[in-house]
């Protein structure tokens, strides 16, 4: 494959994503142009499941699929992202360096609530931290402080921000108005006496139940009301009838796993696991740290979830394989690296995620399949 472009790759390996490129020199192009080219004495960067799960095919699958003019390739119109409201539950001695990550990504005009039992005086120290970090200057997001515990229902009723002596500012909010929710694995219950993993898997536990029970009876609630409201009003206010997100918990412990599918609890972050499983992947390919490393950050090629609707024109041309879906977002310098049906969640999607069976077998597409790729910043 050596003098191949990266574009005419795509479709070379039946069980592999090619994702870059890596030179001689070391140096690494993760998502590079469509016509950068294979050299001799390069590599290939791919998601495989092992590095002998793979080999090239023949090279047989027509491409053409893919081709098209830059702006026939369009063809969905994304709206432009509207400011959410992000919801972090606890706290982390690193909550300074995760809120400047977030702020990288929302769109201008996000709120962040900070949702936890430190006092709100007190809370602008702990993001310096003793002095070794830098003070937040932040672009999109506006921080709001609210003070309470996570595992009383009295506190999370309704969400108010308080200034730094602890006085109610006025604004306030509703758990169910939130765009997303973290639920963090909360330092202060280690400094309050309780120690280990599965103490504070144990509260992020409990705080998920109660918060999914809150929101989902607040919802029950809008919905009753809505009933009651003239059709008219029911039609220009959608926005009432929004689903209330999925809390999303970090756990630290892999046995705590079990627990959160037996409490239908479908968000989760084991976060020991990750850091693991990276410092695993470095400790045998040590370049694998330099893609890692961008695929985590805000800058350069990032990872996203994409309608399909951005690929494939379902009114004219549904029933694409994968690797023409691909081949489409190509032409937007993006990777596709795997999908998800419309009627699956993501853990029932877990084989299709990322490197997909059947790459070249057609499927039918349609509204509410999700494709994602590895993309350069929006």
């Amino acid at each position: 494959m050596y003098g191949k472009t990266f574009y005419e790759i795509i479709c070379r390996f039946d069980n592999a994503i090619p994702v870059g490129f890596r030179s001689s020199d070391g140096r690494v192009r993760l998502n590079p142009e469509n016509e950068d080219v294979y050299q001799i004495d390069e590599e290939i960067l791919v998601l495989a499941e092992d590095d002998d799960t793979y080999e090239p095919n023949n090279g047989s699958y027509d491409v053409a699929a893919g081709e098209c003019d830059n702006d026939e390739c369009f063809l969905f119109d994304e709206l432009p992202r509207e400011p959410e409201k992000v919801l972090f539950v606890g706290w982390r001695r690193d909550m300074a360096d995760l809120i400047s990550q977030l702020d990288e990504y929302v769109p201008p005009g996000s709120e962040l609530w900070l949702f936890n039992s430190i006092p709100a005086l007190m809370r602008q120290e702990r993001l310096l931290d003793g002095g070794n970090k830098e003070a937040l200057e932040l672009k999109k997001l506006t921080l709001k402080n609210a003070v309470g515990n996570p595992i009383v229902r009295k506190d999370l009723q309704v969400i108010r921000d308080v200034n730094d002596q602890g006085n109610c500012t006025g604004d306030e909010i509703s758990l169910i108005d939130f765009d997303s929710m973290l639920i963090l694995s909360d330092e202060t219950a280690m400094e309050n006496g309780e120690e280990g993993s599965t103490s504070s898997d144990s509260r992020s536990l409990a705080a998920v139940l109660i918060i999914q029970d809150m929101m989902g009876k607040m919802y029950e609630e809008k919905k009753a009301k809505m009933k009651e409201l003239p059709e008219e009003r029911s039609r220009l206010d959608p926005k009432h009838l929004k689903k209330p997100c999925i809390p999303v918990s970090e756990i630290l412990d892999s046995r705590t796993k079990s627990l959160l599918a037996v409490a239908n609890c479908k968000g989760y972050v084991m976060s020991n696991q990750i850091i693991s499983s990276v410092v695993a992947q470095v400790a045998e390919e040590q370049d694998i740290n330099v893609v890692l490393s961008e695929l985590f950050s805000a800058s350069g090629s990032e990872t996203y979830i994409r309608p399909v609707e951005r690929f494939v024109d379902l009114n004219e041309q549904s029933e694409w394989s994968f690797w023409d879906v691909a081949l489409k977002a190509r032409q937007l310098r993006e990777v596709a690296v795997g999908y998800k049906q419309a009627e699956m969640d993501y853990i029932e999607a877990e084989e299709l995620i990322i490197n997909p069976p059947d790459k070249a077998r057609k499927r039918q597409w349609k509204h509410g399949d999700m494709v994602i790729t590895f993309s350069l910043e929006d």
